[in-house]
């Protein structure tokens, strides 16, 4: 009975990890431990890999060392706002053709604020915090399902738009 048990946990460990493998990749950048840990747990749950990061300092090496498909991003970070890391991303990605990658920003931000800085510095969403479980998978697959088919849209979607 041991053995079949152990065999059976071997199998749900290896399709978990092929799972992983083949899951997209979202990267979680918030300075707050609490909310990346349940970013991180809501990504996970909902079948994504989450790599997570304290700050935008170092955010393109990252980016580049882990090619997310969408970035997750705090606005309202110390030192370095979501938005100006944004910038530079974006600067180093025209520089060299490289760093693609759709951005949502999250912030406790009023969301009239939020969606004209989201549009403002070409995100491909927004959410405000705190988001539950549903509302921001929604909103990260509506993001991943327009960037895998190349739709260009200057309007940023929010989570009310990926409902529907």
């Amino acid at each position: 009975m041991q053995s079949r048990l152990r065999t059976v946990c071997k199998l749900q460990d290896a399709v978990t990890s092929a799972q992983q493998m083949n899951a997209q990749t979202i990267m979680v950048v918030d300075d707050d431990l609490m909310v990346r840990r349940l970013l991180e747990r809501f990504l996970t749950n909902g079948g994504y890999r989450v790599v997570v990061a304290a700050s935008g300092f170092g955010l393109s090496g990252r980016v580049r060392e882990n090619q997310p498909d969408l970035l997750l991003l705090d606005v309202n970070m110390p030192g370095l706002r979501g938005d100006a890391a944004l910038s530079v991303l974006q600067q180093l990605g025209q520089r060299f053709n490289s760093l693609d990658v759709p951005v949502v920003f999250h912030s406790g931000m009023d969301a009239s604020e939020l969606e004209h800085l989201a549009r403002r510095h070409g995100a491909a969403g927004f959410l405000r915090k705190p988001a539950g479980r549903e509302q921001l998978l929604q909103l990260v697959d509506s993001v991943l399902d327009q960037a895998s088919s190349k739709v260009d849209s200057h309007e940023p979607r929010s989570h009310a738009d990926a409902r529907g």
